[in-house]
């Protein structure tokens, strides 16, 4: 059989190349086929997936500080005390840095040994409270005592006069500085709690002034308590009040409208205008360590006398 010349060779391995790239496309094909169906249920599944972690406790977004070994002792040491009393960590800190005035605390040693005296502090008074009321501080609502106060309200008294109520049994879970009125967050949290825990112990006494007849009773206040005392005067009368006790109680008188008809100060004798209205609401608070008793007489003053 004759040789094939050299033109007939390359003929032939050029058949067999495109043979061989004819059968290599469609395996090209499929695979740039599953790369992109691959692709787009990578991208439709994704932007649906759950994030994991996106959001760490507040706890931990603190500015990342490597704490002397004697203060990070004394952080967990705070920390497993907070859930042994069960109280939210993340309220805590926000708590405990909104009463601090710098916010460089984390970054200065003086600052963060003030931010962990601030905090044990904190600590010591809600310890006050019992532990149902513990567990729920960061998540009270005003809702949540509406049904003591709407009990208060259906006794005749005033809803200024409630939250003064509440005020006086928050005095031991509030500085100074806060105490007498409702604060904000995150220190409302206390203020309600104070609301939960004191309200539904408020004992109301209510007395009658005469004319030219004093009506005397002498009353138990708890320490760091309150008691409130309705006085119904016939209309048209001044009532002259007298109250007695320790020189760490206070007083103040409510007309009906809640109107603040005597402001907050030490124990007296006071002379309430006709114009307050009946009944006069006498609100008396004791910031002593102990319970003691006071004493208050009233007598209802006609016009023409």
């Amino acid at each position: 059989m004759p040789e094939p010349t050299n033109s007939q060779r390359t003929s032939r391995a050029q058949a067999r190349a495109q043979g061989a790239e004819g059968r290599l496309w469609p395996v090209v094909i499929a695979l740039g086929l599953l790369a992109l169906v691959g692709s787009a249920i990578g991208w439709f599944l994704l932007p649906r997936s759950s994030p994991v972690d996106t959001a760490p406790d507040r706890a931990v977004q603190q500015p990342a500080v490597r704490l002397p070994s004697e203060e990070f002792d004394q952080r967990e040491q705070l920390y497993s005390r907070l859930r042994m009393l069960q109280v939210d960590r993340s309220w805590f800190i926000e708590l405990v840095d909104a009463s601090q005035l710098s916010t460089e605390s984390q970054q200065d040693a003086p600052f963060r040994r003030v931010w962990t005296e601030l905090a044990e502090q904190w600590l010591a008074r809600i310890a006050l409270l019992p532990p149902a009321i513990r567990a729920q501080l960061g998540r009270l609502r005003a809702g949540d005592w509406q049904q003591p106060r709407q009990a208060l309200l259906k006794q005749g008294v005033h809803p200024r006069v409630v939250e003064h109520l509440v005020s006086a049994g928050a005095q031991d879970l509030l500085p100074v500085t806060m105490r007498g009125r409702k604060p904000a967050d995150p220190f409302l949290q206390l203020w309600i709690a104070a609301a939960l825990q004191s309200l539904d112990e408020v004992e109301i006494v209510r007395l009658s002034a005469r004319p030219l007849e004093p009506t005397n009773t002498s009353l138990r206040i708890s320490a760091g308590g309150a008691r409130l005392v309705l006085v119904e005067a016939p209309a048209g009368n001044a009532v002259a009040l007298g109250i007695n006790g320790t020189p760490l109680m206070q007083m103040m008188v409510f007309g009906v409208n809640g109107q603040v008809a005597e402001e907050s100060g030490p124990l007296r004798v006071a002379r309430i205008a006709p114009d307050a209205g009946s009944p006069l609401q006498v609100l008396v608070t004791n910031q002593g360590v102990s319970s003691s008793l006071f004493t208050l007489s009233c007598r209802a003053d006609p016009l023409d006398q």
